[in-house]
């Protein structure tokens, strides 16, 4: 079933534009068809079409979902050439990020231009939200672009860690660390660009309580690198 996020003022359901023009003209939907939504309080509602034109729904019945991890994930990534940002915004939506901060370092291949990131950033968000919807999520990541590496340093999440292709091998610290991590935490993993980070780098997240961990014995291009550790800590918080 789609899902759409929505604003709601007590019944008043509020779409954006293109989210009517999806449900309309894309979708197809009649009168009497019914879809999900999710609300600014991540609440999820059962709604019903009762008008195309200006579109008006009701709501039918609210749902009650777990979809979210416990454990709130925020991704620090090294923005890529070619359309390797976007897959990556896609990916780890989709495996349940709360939130993605695109970096430049000293070896980035991209680098960032404030004035075009607003529109870059809206691009972005976009991806994100088509992603959250698809995935049946009951938030949208947030997305931000910076080109200061140093910002990580005020990262306040109880567990951090970078994906440091110097210590490749078994992946037993990766998991004695996440062992150790307790509902309602929260949790930053940090991947670098093609060319790997700077030794200086690693050393500055280091002293940032930032943990290097392998991801195994293989040396992964950016974007694998990036998905695969949302996905193997995420797995990992799920498994009971």
């Amino acid at each position: 079933m789609q899902r759409y996020f929505v604003k709601r003022h007590q019944q008043n359901i509020i779409f954006e534009q293109d989210d009517i023009f999806h449900i309309t003209k894309v979708m197809r939907v009649k009168k009497g068809d019914a879809f999900e939504v999710v609300d600014q309080q991540q609440a999820l509602f059962l709604v019903e079409t009762v008008s195309l034109s200006p579109f008006e729904v009701k709501i039918v019945e609210q749902r009650a979902v777990a979809t979210e991890l416990t454990t709130k994930l925020t991704l620090y990534y090294v923005m890529a050439k070619g359309d390797k940002t976007d897959f990556v915004i896609q990916k780890a939506t989709e495996l349940g990020v709360n939130k993605i901060v695109l970096l430049q370092s000293s070896r980035s291949v991209i680098k960032i231009d404030d004035g075009k990131s607003e529109n870059k950033l809206a691009r972005f968000q976009k991806i994100a939200k088509e992603a959250s919807e698809q995935s049946k999520r009951l938030i949208i990541p947030t997305i931000e672009i910076n080109a200061d590496f140093k910002s990580i340093g005020k990262d306040q999440s109880t567990l951090k860690m970078i994906a440091d292709e110097e210590v490749a091998g078994l992946t037993k610290n990766l998991y004695s660390l996440l062992d150790a991590i307790t509902t309602n935490q929260s949790i930053a993993l940090l991947v670098g660009p093609e060319g790997g980070f700077s030794r200086q780098e690693v050393e500055y997240v280091k002293i940032n309580q930032f943990i290097p961990i392998s991801l195994g014995k293989r040396i992964l291009r950016s974007e694998t690198a990036a998905i695969h550790f949302v996905g193997v800590v995420a797995s990992y918080l799920e498994r009971q």
